[in-house]
C-alpha cells in the first residue's frame, strides 16, 4: 500500500549529524520543543511520482459529519489515485487518532487543490513524503480485511537525516518481518508540518490479522536480539534513538466500511 508516512541541543543535533554520517562511512498536538523546531525544506517532488497526504481525526475532535461522504468522493477528485481510510480499534494504548485516510495523487498541484476543499473539515491535514515503502502481491487485494498497526513519532532531526535513520534503522526490522509473511506492506510517511510544529512521522504497517501482527512482533523482537543488536552500525543507532525521534503513540486499525 502507498496506494494503499526539533528540539534537540546543539550538542545532541551535532552528534546525529555525526552518528549517521558514520553510519553511511488543526491537528494532533505532538508538542513544541522549548528551543525550536529542527527543520529543512522538505524534498521537492519527482516530476511523474505520486504524491500523498496524510488527513488525520484526532481523538479528541469531533468527527466531521461527511467525513466519510468527503474521502469517498476524493476518489473522483482530478489526479487522485487512491484513498485509504483508516479506523481506530482498541488496543492496550490510547489511540492516536480517530481516523487517517492516506491519500495518493499524480502531481503535486492536484494535490494541494484538493487539500484546500479539507479547510472547514477540522482535521489536520498534511502532505506527507514517502521514505520507505514495500508490499507483497496480496497487500492491496486484501486490505479490506487486513489489521494495521500506526505508528507516530516527533522527529527531532532533519528530513533527510530522518530519511537515513529509516533506511538503517527501520528498514532492516521491516524487511525481517516482511520475510516471515506476517507483514504484508509497510510505508514510513514524514509529514511536512509548519515551522512552528515537531514534524510527525508516520509508519503505516499492513497484517493480514491481529495474530498475524503478534506474530511479526514477536519476529521482530527475536530478529533484533539475535542479528541487529550484533550489528555495530544499527546498534549504535538504536543506543541513540531517543535523540532522533520521540515515541508518540501505537494505533491499531482497519479499514473503514
Amino acid at each position: 500500500m502507498t496506494s494503499i508516512l526539533n528540539d534537540i541541543t546543539k550538542c545532541g543535533s551535532i552528534f546525529i549529524c555525526a552518528l549517521l554520517a558514520a553510519c553511511s562511512g488543526g491537528s494532533v498536538d505532538a508538542g513544541k520543543p522549548s528551543g525550536g523546531v529542527a527543520k529543512s525544506e522538505p524534498p521537492a517532488a519527482v516530476a511523474g511520482e505520486p504524491v500523498h497526504a496524510l488527513v488525520t481525526v484526532p481523538v479528541n475532535a469531533a468527527m466531521p459529519a461527511d467525513f466519510g461522504e468527503r474521502m469517498a468522493a476524493t476518489r473522483q477528485a482530478p489526479g487522485a489515485l487512491g484513498v485509504t481510510v483508516l479506523t481506530a480499534q482498541p488496543g492496550p494504548e490510547p489511540a492516536g487518532f480517530q481516523s487517517l485516510a492516506i491519500v495518493e495523487f499524480q502531481d503535486e498541484s492536484s494535490l494541494q487543490q484538493w487539500m484546500q476543499t479539507l479547510a472547514d473539515t477540522g482535521a489536520k491535514v498534511r502532505q506527507a513524503d514517502v521514505l520507505a515503502h514495500d508490499a507483497g502481491d496480496a497487500a492491496t487485494s486484501s486490505s479490506g480485511t487486513s489489521y494495521f498497526a500506526v505508528n507516530h513519532y516527533g522527529v527531532l532531526v532533519s528530513p533527510s537525516e530522518y530519511k537515513t535513520y529509516t533506511e538503517k534503522y527501520i528498514v532492516p526490522n521491516m524487511a525481517h518481518q516482511r520475510s516471515t509473511g506476517a507483514l504484508l506492506a509497510y510505508t514510513m510517511y514524514l509529514e511536512r508540518s509548519p515551522p512552528d510544529e515537531l514534524p510527525v512521522a508516520v509508519l503505516v504497517k499492513q497484517y493480514g490479522s491481529p495474530e498475524e501482527q503478534a506474530r511479526g512482533e514477536a519476529a521482530k523482537e527475536i530478529y533484533k536480539t539475535d542479528v541487529l543488536m550484533k550489528q555495530p552500525e544499527w546498534k549504535q543507532i538504536n543506543d541513540t534513538k531517543t535523540t532522533i525521534r520521540n515515541d508518540m503513540t501505537e494505533t491499531f486499525a482497519r479499514v473503514a466500511n
